[in-house]
């Protein structure tokens, strides 16, 4: 007798049960029946192979798998539906976010990368962990490669060698992640060092490196100042901030520090530089109050919604102004000698901000681009082809695509709601419309233009830009730097990427040429 046959799994009926299907089928390894569930656009960029060889290595180390769990369903985009399901194994759980439209195709499938906060979370107790010598449970964070390759032994050794450079642990000092890792500033007996510590999706440690970490430069005087956390911002999205006050009665002149693009940490912090804490630290032991904060997207970074930043205003200007309206307000400031300092795009949105806001007494525009948004990402993709070592094919490649990215960012025809590399052409059309170039000259304040010569970023170019703009205007002073990148840092030969990851400081020059201004004016 032949044996039954085995009933038939019924086709889903929403997009619910399509995520939970598809989800099942690449836990139980069916990527031919995983892949077959992709919308026709999406089986163009993906083969069930190619779809295994990425889901496997996410799973790999988990355990059995138990069953798929739905957490909560969100709307997308044309009517489709965003399902969040946790893929749940004997050891973790592995959580996926998958899009289904409205003929029950999946559109889209991504792992859904832990929040900023669980991130920091755990990079700061396995940092606690690590300074409390306690080996056995470091290792069970581990993900399977790590367990092989860094055993208990050889985490004690590695550890004790950085103690015996450094001294004991002695605190945290800041945390900020990126893309899987986070990066803790780490306070030792002897100096600081920067412990990375990588995560995969299920908060397993998969990477773990040591260097040198952000200290001191030997131009401040740490007792000639004091710092107070401070708050800025709005009700709804209220922003930390760091007031630097010189030690005396006052009242001091204050700056605020507006950043460059991209989320950015109240220090600007790039690798183990911190550009704005430099400047803070220095110009406050020059006399000089300055207030930092952490900038919209990196406080709320994956929580904004589009109407929280549409365009620069939202961005940056908004939360400067209520920088100023809280230096007004702080005693031992003068109020009169309000300063903004904008650092690249920061820069090119001071001369909004002092027209904005008349308590603004003078800006400072260090590396301010002039060139059109365009122009800027097509130069740059042009330079970074040869420290990034690509083919030559490779190479033209993404320069024919920077070309079409910068034709459109360019266009008189750019539309608000057109999407230009990853971004609403509204806030592209705020830039151009609004362009610093344009607004700087028409401000009767004090102006102090600084420049890097070996920016590849924001070049000499841009530089002579002011000046043109600027030109006869007794107001304005102009001062560039030679040997400095776009950070203000010191480098020799054509700058390059890498040399951001290398630990540096604004150089003493820098400061007190700002200070000066500042006093002077």
């Amino acid at each position: 007798t032949p044996a039954p046959l085995a009933e038939a799994r019924p086709a889903p009926a929403n997009p619910r049960e399509v995520a939970e299907a598809l989800a099942s089928d690449l836990a139980t390894r069916k990527f031919d029946q995983a892949w077959a569930r992709l919308d026709d656009e999406f089986q163009k960029g993906f083969s069930a192979q190619k779809l295994g060889d990425q889901f496997d290595p996410m799973s790999a180390d988990l355990g059995a798998f138990k069953q798929v769990i739905v957490t909560r369903e969100e709307e997308g985009p044309g009517g489709a539906k965003k399902i969040f399901v946790t893929c749940e194994y004997e050891r973790a759980g592995l959580p996926l976010m998958v899009v289904v439209d409205q003929s029950l195709r999946v559109s889209g499938l991504r792992p859904v990368t832990p929040k900023r906060e669980q991130l920091q979370q755990a990079a700061r107790e396995f940092v606690e962990l690590m300074a409390a010598s306690q080996w056995a449970k470091l290792v069970e964070r581990f993900d399977g490669t790590m367990r092989k390759a860094l055993t208990e032994e050889k985490l004690a050794a590695i550890v004790g060698q950085l103690k015996s450079e450094r001294g004991e642990f002695r605190q945290i000092l800041s945390m900020r992640s990126k893309r899987g890792y986070v990066d803790v500033d780490h306070a030792f007996e002897k100096s600081n060092a920067v412990i990375r510590v990588a995560f995969d999706q299920q908060l397993r440690v998969n990477g773990l490196h040591f260097r040198e970490g952000w200290n001191t430069p030997g131009y401040v005087t740490p007792k000639s100042f004091t710092e107070k956390e401070v708050q800025i911002g709005t009700e709804k999205l209220p922003l930390p901030a760091t007031l630097t006050v010189p030690s005396g009665k006052g009242p001091f002149p204050a700056v605020v520090l507006v950043h460059g693009s991209g989320p950015n940490d109240r220090d600007e912090s790039s690798g183990p530089n911190k550009i704005f804490k430099d400047l803070a630290w220095g110009l406050a032991s020059r006399g000089v109050a300055v207030l930092r904060f952490e900038k919209r997207t990196e406080q709320y970074r994956g929580k904004l919604q589009d109407e929280d930043i549409p365009t620069a205003k939202e961005e940056s200007i908004d939360d400067t102004v209520t920088a100023v309206d809280l230096l007004l307000k702080t005693a031992n400031i003068d109020p009169r000698r309000i300063i903004v300092a904008g650092h690249s795009l920061g820069a090119e949105l001071a001369p909004r901000i002092a027209q904005a806001d008349p308590r603004v007494h003078a800006i400072v525009l260090l590396a301010g681009p002039t060139r059109s948004e365009g122009q800027i990402k097509l130069d740059q993709t042009r330079y970074l082809v040869g420290p990034w070592g690509v083919s030559k094919e490779e190479a033209e490649k993404l320069i024919r695509e920077a070309e079409q990215i910068a034709a459109r960012l360019d266009s008189p025809d750019l539309k608000p709601d057109e999407v230009v590399d990853g971004i609403a052409g509204q806030y592209w059309l705020d830039l151009r419309d609004h362009a610093g170039k344009l607004v700087a000259p028409q401000l009767k304040i004090p102006i102090l233009v600084l420049q890097g010569e070996r920016d590849y970023l924001v070049t000499m170019v841009d530089f002579e830009g002011w000046k043109k703009a600027l030109q006869g205007k007794p107001n304005a002073t102009f001062k560039s730097y030679p040997g400095l990148n776009h950070h203000f840092m010191f480098g020799k030969g054509p700058s390059v990427p890498k040399e951001y990851e290398e630990l540096n400081h604004v150089p003493e020059q820098v400061v007190e040429d700002i200070a000066a201004w500042v006093r002077s004016h």
